[in-house]
């Protein structure tokens, strides 16, 4: 909640790290949350962490079990 307190749509950040960021959709069929599927289908060998943050909405949704489970598996 932290990086979205202080950061906007379209913002940038800059850090020392060099990281690039991936974003991932949080569709509305899904009610604004994160698909499992849609993160894995991001990974490629260049990505090194996978940072989800739940409740992770404006909604205050926690992920669902699934979620969690289907990232488990990565």
């Amino acid at each position: 909640m932290l990086v979205q307190a202080l950061l906007d749509l379209g913002d940038e950040v800059i850090g020392t790290c060099g990281a690039k960021v991936v974003p991932v959709a949080e569709r509305l069929e899904n009610s604004f949350q994160v698909a499992s599927v849609d993160v894995v289908a991001l990974v490629t060998p260049q990505i090194s962490a996978i940072l989800l943050k739940s409740p992770n909405n404006a909604f205050g949704a926690n992920f669902p079990l699934k979620v969690w489970l289907g990232l488990a598996s990565l």
